[in-house]
């Protein structure tokens, strides 16, 4: 199971380096590459999928949509894609990946993510795992009275305002432990660290002792509406198998400009802060930033501005500005059925213009009531990753190493225009 945080949902691809320059003359589809000429597009998903998810269908385009080739990905996580016509990719393409999720409400959602802009290589897919290791149940005694609770483990994370005597909640790891935070009533924010919490096992947790966290104030952007999420990872250093959840806050039509934040003293040295917050003087703008490592000691927000010029999912076009590494916009449509589309498409800064790529016909087959044409655009986004010095240095390091975007950056930020109702921010997928 992937842990889902509040947020926009995002897609993370890595990009692996061809390092085979030599020229073979006999076999132009053996991988050659001249000059970003390329015969071949290797597509790898390394243990991507969550649970209830499956892969549909990669497809390439050239830079107006046309398609170029495409695989489906039924039954298999690997596939090598070549031009349906002539010997070589164009220099620059656009990539798609089209997969399910598990349904929801009697509806599948089904997701869309193309990148824009790319050289033909190998690509590698990976992201965030926190596959289920089992099923603990928790039995809690001596409850102290709070306003608050906070449940969490290397994989789930519970919370709401009046703790129950028992839950159930799905292990990361078996066995796994606890982090569990109250704001009591008698004593304020007291939390308990349950170490091996086991699997298809009754875990009788008693509260009769329990420590004081620790405390940071984080300086923000004054803002009226925000939700902010502070983590630990455990083992340091790794960001990508799992995380506890240590303290959160959403507070709505309430102004501030800083959040308190309530940790253990000792048991992490390694953290992930997450905001979210609207903008104060433009309510269809939000912004939102994720730091890694270190607790942060204030946020600054990400500026810049986006106008949409044409919102037709046929001839998109928009006015931005700031300094940011990747332009990104949302689409979305809800036909009548069992099936939800989204599509998400991501560019360089100067991608201000393109045509959402024409979808095979093999993949519409399998998609009813799915038209292009009715796709209607949710939001535009700005996006700007610490220590990354372009789009195409983006597209190498999240794709080239085979690695998971928090393992590469100290921290990413974004600015989004709301076009339709509110985008969900999540953690690069």
């Amino acid at each position: 199971m992937k842990r889902i945080t509040l947020l926009l949902a995002s897609l993370t691809i890595l990009l692996m380096a061809d390092s085979c320059h030599k020229r073979v003359w006999d076999n132009p589809w053996d991988g050659y590459t001249d000059n970003n000429h390329r015969a071949s597009f290797t597509a790898t998903l390394d243990n991507y999928w969550a649970t209830g998810e499956s892969g549909l269908m990669i497809f390439l385009s050239d830079m107006s949509g046309n398609l170029l080739a495409e695989k489906s990905l039924a039954g298999t996580n690997d596939v090598i894609l070549r031009p349906s016509s002539g010997s070589y990719f164009p220099e620059k393409i656009i990539e798609t990946l089209v997969y399910k999720g598990p349904p929801v409400d009697g509806v599948t959602p089904v997701y869309f993510y193309s990148y824009l802009n790319i050289a033909p290589s190998d690509w590698i897919w990976k992201t965030f795992q926190a596959d289920s290791a089992g099923t603990a149940y928790l039995q809690f005694d001596q409850i102290p009275q709070q306003t608050s609770f906070s449940i969490s483990d290397y994989s789930q994370w519970i919370h709401g305002d009046v703790m129950s005597d028992n839950y159930t909640i799905t292990l990361g790891k078996d066995p796994d432990n606890l982090y569990i935070l109250m704001n009591t009533t008698d004593h304020g924010y007291m939390y308990k660290w349950v170490s091996e919490v086991f699997g298809y096992y009754y875990n009788n947790i008693d509260f009769a002792v329990m420590d004081q966290p620790q405390t940071k104030t984080i300086v923000i952007p004054e803002a009226t509406s925000y939700s902010w999420r502070l983590s630990g990872y455990l083992p340091a250093g790794e960001h990508s198998k799992g995380m506890y959840t240590l303290d959160f806050n959403d507070r709505n039509g309430i102004s501030a400009n800083s959040v308190m934040v309530h940790y253990p003293s000792s048991i992490f040295s390694d953290y992930e802060f997450y905001i979210y917050t609207n903008n104060t003087a433009e309510p269809n703008k939000q912004w939102y930033q994720y730091d890694f490592g270190a607790i942060p000691d204030r946020i600054d927000a990400l500026t810049g501005d986006i106008q949409v010029k044409n919102a037709s999912p046929s001839h998109f076009s928009v006015n931005v500005s700031g300094t940011f590494d990747r332009l990104g916009s949302s689409w979305s449509f809800t036909p009548a059925g069992v099936y939800r589309y989204s599509w998400n498409v991501y560019g360089s800064p100067t991608d201000t213009s393109f045509a959402i790529p024409v979808v095979p016909v093999d993949l519409l087959s399998q998609l009813p009531g799915f038209t292009k044409d009715s796709l209607k655009l949710s939001s535009v986004e700005i996006k700007d990753f610490d220590g990354i010095s372009s789009y195409d240095d983006l597209i190498g390091k999240m794709f080239v190493a085979g690695n998971y975007i928090a393992n590469i950056v100290p921290k990413y930020s974004g600015l989004i225009y709301q076009v339709t109702g509110k985008k969900e921010v999540r953690s690069e997928k």
